[in-house]
């Protein structure tokens, strides 16, 4: 435990120093922006890793969407309908050749 907390300080504190040098070099910037993307990335591979192993941590992260969506102010809220459930809405009705 006392590990990852001082993995974390030292994360916090390299990324300090670099917003630092980012106000100074806006190239810096640029390469604090990449490995922020790089990070990202990497997380949602994880994350996708773990929920293709268990298939219904997707439909729950799904519900948990549309929870946090339901707090939100807004007028409009569009929820995404899983493909499998509207496939069969989607297909052409095949058509009989009359003999």
């Amino acid at each position: 435990m006392a590990r990852a907390r001082t993995a974390s300080t030292h994360s916090r504190a390299a990324t300090i120093q670099g917003m630092a040098r980012s106000v100074a070099h806006p190239a810096y910037s640029k390469i604090i922006a990449a490995e922020g993307e790089l990070q990202a990335a990497q997380k949602l591979s994880e994350a996708a890793k773990i929920m293709s192993e268990n298939p219904i941590s997707l439909q729950l992260r799904y519900l948990q969407t549309i929870r946090e969506m339901s707090h939100e102010k807004s007028i409009h809220t569009l929820i995404p309908l899983p493909m499998d459930l509207i496939s069969c809405f989607l297909k052409k009705p095949e058509v009989q050749e009359k003999k």
